[in-house]
Parts: C-alpha cells; sequence; structure tokens
C-alpha cells in the first residue's frame, strides 16, 4: 500500500510539473514542532507528558500528506525541520531522539533533520535554532507549524517579527487544541478535592496572536495554502478527497491510543471558528459541521 501511494504521489508532481503549474522556485524552510502539533501527546495533560512520550503510533490525520505536498510544490528547494523542546537524552539514554525517529518514520513523514534540546537546561532552543537555520538556509519562506499547549505561539511571533524584518516571508499555523477559557475549570475545583479535580480540570491553551492561523485540521491549513499561492488546486483537491473521508469516519468516541486521529478525547477546540466560505453538500461542507460539533 505504502509503495502505491508514494507511487501515485510521484505521478502527481510529475503531472503539476509537467504542466508548469509552479509559478518558479522558491526556496522554502518548513519547521515543524511535534508534540501537540503533528503526534497526539496531551503535553499540558497531568500524565501526559509522561503516558505518551514514547507513543509513535498516534499521529494527527493527514499532516503528513499536508507536509509531503508542501515538499512536492519545490521538491529541490525545501528543507523539513522537526524542531522540539523534548531533550535529546534521559539519564544518558537518547529516548525521546529515538522515540521521535520511529514516530516520523512510522508515520510516513517526510525526511527531515530533527532538532531536540541537548538537555533540559538549555533555554531558548527553539527560537535560537530558527535563527540559525535562517541564517544556513536563507530562504524565501518559512512555514512554521506548532500548537497553542506551551510556547509556540510566542517563540513564532517573535520570529516572524525578526524574519518579517528581513524580508524572509513567513506564514504561521497553530494547532488549536486547547481552550484559552480558564473559567470551566472553576466549578470542577469547587466540586472535588485537589487531586481529582487535578485530573478532571481542562487544559487551559493560549489564544493564538494576529497573523497567526488557528488550525483544527490539516485541511484549512491547505486552504490557506491554497489561497496565498503556496500550494497547486490539484494538490488542495487531491488532500481534500484523501483526508476528509478518514476524519469524517473518525468516531466521537475515538480512545486516541493508536492510529491517526483528529479529534482525540482532551482536544478543545472551542476556540476555533472555520471562516472559509465552502460549497453546500460537499466534503468540505460535511468537515465543517463535524468541526462545529466536536468544537462547540
Amino acid at each position: 500500500m505504502k509503495k502505491i501511494i508514494l507511487s501515485m504521489l510521484v505521478m502527481l508532481f510529475v503531472l503539476l510539473a509537467s504542466l508548469q503549474i509552479f509559478a518558479g522556485e522558491r526556496k522554502v524552510l518548513l519547521i515543524s514542532d511535534i508534540d501537540d502539533t503533528i503526534k497526539v501527546a496531551n503535553i499540558l495533560g497531568p500524565v501526559g507528558k509522561v503516558a505518551r512520550a514514547t507513543n509513535i503510533m498516534v499521529p494527527f490525520t493527514g499532516m503528513a500528506e499536508l507536509y509531503d505536498f508542501i515538499v512536492y510544490q519545490n521538491v529541490y528547494t525545501t528543507k523539513v525541520v522537526y524542531l522540539s523542546n523534548a531533550p535529546q537524552t534521559l539519564a544518558g539514554v537518547p529516548l525521546m531522539t529515538t522515540s521521535h525517529q520511529e514516530f516520523l518514520k512510522m508515520n510516513e513523514f517526510p525526511a527531515g533533520q530533527l532538532l531536540l534540546r541537548e538537555n533540559t537546561q538549555v533555554q531558548n532552543h527553539k527560537i535560537n535554532s530558527i535563527r540559525r537555520l535562517v541564517s544556513e538556509q536563507n530562504p524565501d519562506l518559512v512555514l512554521l507549524f506548532g500548537d497553542n499547549g506551551e510556547k509556540d505561539i510566542e517563540i513564532y511571533a517573535q520570529a516572524a517579527k525578526e524574519l518579517n524584518a528581513q524580508g524572509i516571508q513567513t506564514e504561521t499555523y497553530i494547532h488549536q487544541l486547547y481552550s484559552s477559557n480558564a473559567e470551566s475549570n472553576h466549578l470542577t475545583e469547587t466540586l472535588f478535592p485537589e487531586v481529582i479535580s487535578s485530573y478532571l480540570r481542562k487544559s487551559v491553551g493560549k489564544a493564538i496572536q494576529p497573523g497567526q492561523f488557528g488550525f483544527v485540521t490539516p485541511v484549512e491549513i491547505a486552504l490557506d495554502l491554497k489561497n496565498k499561492n503556496l500550494i497547486t488546486q490539484a494538490t488542495l483537491n487531491w488532500l481534500v478527497k484523501k483526508i476528509v473521508p478518514d476524519i469524517l469516519n473518525e468516531s466521537f468516541y475515538n480512545l486516541d491510543t493508536l492510529g491517526a486521529v483528529t479529534f482525540p478525547s482532551f482536544k478543545d477546540c472551542s476556540d476555533y471558528k472555520w471562516t472559509v466560505p465552502v460549497p453546500e453538500e460537499s466534503l468540505l461542507s460535511a468537515l465543517v459541521l463535524k468541526i462545529n460539533k466536536q468544537c462547540r
């Protein structure tokens, strides 16, 4: 199955290239967080960091395909970097390095450089890595993918400010996994003892900043990239046909422990609002309906 899919992707790229759909080659630097961006981690959960740290079986649906086709737009001039704050080693064992490598390989993400912190004492790992990568690669476009759980929003905002001042185009995409509304936790804290309420309490995320694009599925990213002429209509159409049926068929009660998932049990996307008009009675309209039900 993997070989068939790969052959189809290559054929599609060749077709698009032969039609000269792409408006010239540009140097693209795709920088992606891992936990809670492309991998189900629940990094803000009371047991998420530990329980899911080495889980290599649960990616977010469609993110690998999205990255593949971003690469194919400029196949010879796109560099992919997976940038994580996880430490390279724990107690001298390269646990997270090996885990992340296996996750990316097993779930067929495009090949790329993996950058983790040397150790837990290293500060400013992500912003310093972005600065160094940009200096080394001299890209025309930097795509930043993260989530609203920890510090990606602030780090990417700083990176975009610095890069835009240098004349480098940036696009920032933030996975809205956690609501930024803390008020809903008050009732839990009032009714239950501290230990119990800590497990029932919703994890509070951060609100996205101006200029950042929030997403729940990779389809919204693809639509935005198409609107900005960063992917082709053919790519968008293929992604919709490939990804949306899987999302629509996903159970509302998915246990998010094995296999790709879009709405894991801990996901609270109530901050998210779909804003792009879509045709009625289409795959996209069905996707919007499901997102609205899940995120309300």
